[in-house]
Order: structure tokens, then sequence, then C-alpha cells
């Protein structure tokens, strides 16, 4: 992993953010990146969690509500791990989720063919991964007990419907982080669809509302600093970034789902949360 790489073109992104427009005219979008989605903790530790609380939306899309909630856990003295720790974590991740080579793999295979089977992991891995290494207190906090103003979308299977988990949303603002953190990047066919109150929620970006999702959320905002899988590049309204260093962003998601299903180490998921955590917020 090349970190001065990584570290260059975060810090250029954010500082071009930052000259815009003022932050509670900002959005910071964080979209997905699955397994490896430390990724982010570069965009988060460029920004600082100060400028966090004082942006006008931060959405975490799929996957991204990890970093998210572990970087805010981290800032308000919630956290069980500390940076060092997080060399356990690629192991105790797939042990939450319950992962075994012999039936996840043809299983994953079949879900690329498109053919239908069971949920390949256990439910609730993903909440059972981070009481891991933030405080219990924590994951049962809400939306709107949080000093960020997280914006998290999720599609809606009963209705059809984009729906937002946020402060401003009465109907889903009282989601315990523990179901959050499941619904969000629940790729159905490999994770278990979350039930909340009346509704079944599953990953958007894997659903029929993925199409143009980013624009969607961010609207006609003035300002909006995308951290992206596969996107790199700046409009009047928007800069999109790719806060790694491979050069095909899809593959890079594929072969990190690939070693998690297989439970197969990945490095590469503790070298980007230490170098992520570890950045220096911009001046």
């Amino acid at each position: 992993m090349k970190v001065e790489l990584i570290a260059n073109k975060t810090n250029s992104a954010v500082a071009d953010f930052l000259s815009r427009a003022p932050l509670n005219e900002s959005i910071l979008a964080l979209d997905g990146m699955g397994v490896n989605s430390a990724y982010h903790y570069f965009v988060l530790s460029a920004l600082g969690f100060e400028r966090l609380t004082q942006l006008n939306r931060l959405i975490a899309i799929s996957a991204a509500n990890f970093p998210t909630l572990f970087f805010t856990a981290m800032a308000t003295g919630h956290a069980k791990w500390t940076v060092d720790d997080l060399i356990k974590w690629d192991v105790a991740n797939r042990k939450a989720h319950g992962v075994s080579t012999l039936r996840s793999l043809p299983a994953f295979v079949g879900w690329k063919l498109g053919m239908p089977f069971a949920q390949i992991v256990k439910p609730g891995g993903f909440s059972e991964a981070l009481k891991l290494i933030v405080s219990e207190a924590f994951l049962a906090q809400t939306v709107s007990d949080l000093p960020i103003p997280l914006v998290t979308p999720l599609y809606d299977k009963t209705t059809g419907e984009l729906c937002l988990v946020s402060r401003e949303n009465p109907e889903l603002s009282d989601m315990p982080l523990s179901v959050l953190v499941n619904s969000a990047p629940s790729i159905e066919g490999i994770f278990a669809p979350i039930k909340f109150k009346t509704r079944t929620f599953v990953d958007p970006i894997f659903s029929p509302v993925a199409k143009g999702l980013i624009k969607r959320l961010t609207g006609d905002t003035k300002n909006a600093l995308v951290s992206s899988l596969v996107t790199e590049r700046r409009e009047e309204n928007r800069i999109y970034m790719r806060p790694h260093d491979a050069k095909n962003g899809q593959n890079l998601f594929l072969k990190d789902l690939i070693l998690f299903l297989g439970n197969l180490p990945n490095k590469s998921i503790y070298r980007a949360a230490k170098a992520g955590l570890t950045h220096k917020m911009v001046p």
C-alpha cells in the first residue's frame, strides 16, 4: 500500500473541500468500500473530528458506517481498542461473522451467478464485531445521540424505497447503532436482511436504488467531498477521490470480499486502518 500517495491525494482533496464553502454548507459522503472500508480513515483523520461535527451532513453508505462509528467512538471515549489493537481486527471480524471457507466460497460463486440461496454468514455479525472494539453504551445510542450529523441510507424491501436514518427522520432516528451497523452493509444474499419495526432493510448499493445514489444523496449541495471506491474527479460542487492506491476499485472490493468469505487473512485491512487513523489533520 502506497501510504504517501494516498495521504497526498487525500490532503489535496480535503484542502480543496475546505476552501469551497463553510462546513455547515458542506457534505462528506463515504461510499461503501466493503470489507476494507478502513481506507475512509484517511479522509476522516484529514478533516478531524471537530470539523465532522460541524458539517451539514456526514453520509455513510453501506460498510462506511463501520469506520465512521469507530472514529466517533475513539473521539468520544467509547473505544475499547487502540489503533495498535486493530492488528487483531481481521481475524476477530471473520470470527464474529462465522465465515467458513467450505461453505462461503461456493455460495459466493452462486451469488455472483444470481442463484438464490440463504445468506452466507451468520446474522448480526457486524454489531458483534463492533461490540468488540467499542462500548456497549455506544452501540445502544442512536444517530440522534451522536455529535456528528450522521445520515445512513438504507433500502426498504417492504416499500421499495430509499430511507434515511438521521436526526431529521423521526421514523428512524430511534434506530440503535447496533441495528444500524447491521442494516447498512447487508448485501442481500450474503448477509441477512435486517428487520426494524415494520420494515426490512438491506444495503442500498446492491438494490434497485443504487444508480445515481451519490448524486441523489448530495442533491444540489454547494460543496460535497465523496470518498469513493471507483471515482476520482472534481466538479463544480463535488470532489470525488479514491482513498486507496488500487488501479481498479471494483477488483479491490471483490478481492477483499473473497478473502473475508474464504476466512483468509487480509493484511491490508490493518495497514489501511493504522495509516488512516494516524494520518494528520489538514490545517
